[in-house]
């Protein structure tokens, strides 16, 4: 739900970036300096709170990412020590497969 609010929020945001001349010019012929403001306030309001949003977010997430570092300083210290040893093909592998999948969740 959260998700499709800030897709809607920054779908309306790029819409109105890109028509901004226009409903700046039609809100000043038609309610002068004031409305101008108000308007440029609303729309400032909302920028800002679609940011807040994705603050919010980023903020909720820092554990999970900090989480997967780590565990992906684990995973190539063990891919390291394996190649040193010279294990077994097989093994490596596998360590090397885990550290793509926990690269791919940094990424994503």
């Amino acid at each position: 739900m959260e998700t499709l609010l800030k897709t809607r929020i920054d779908k309306a945001l790029r819409n109105l970036s890109v028509n901004m001349t226009a409903l700046r010019k039609i809100t000043f012929e038609s309610g002068g300096e004031e409305a101008l403001s108000q308007w440029d306030a609303a729309y400032d309001q909302l920028r800002t709170k679609y940011f807040e949003l994705l603050q919010q977010e980023l903020n909720s997430l820092t554990p999970i990412y900090i989480s997967l570092l780590e565990d992906s300083l684990k995973i190539q210290e063990q891919l390291i020590s394996s190649l040193q040893k010279q294990e077994n093909e097989r093994d490596i592998l596998i360590i090397v497969n885990q550290l793509i999948e926990i690269i791919q969740k940094l990424s994503i």
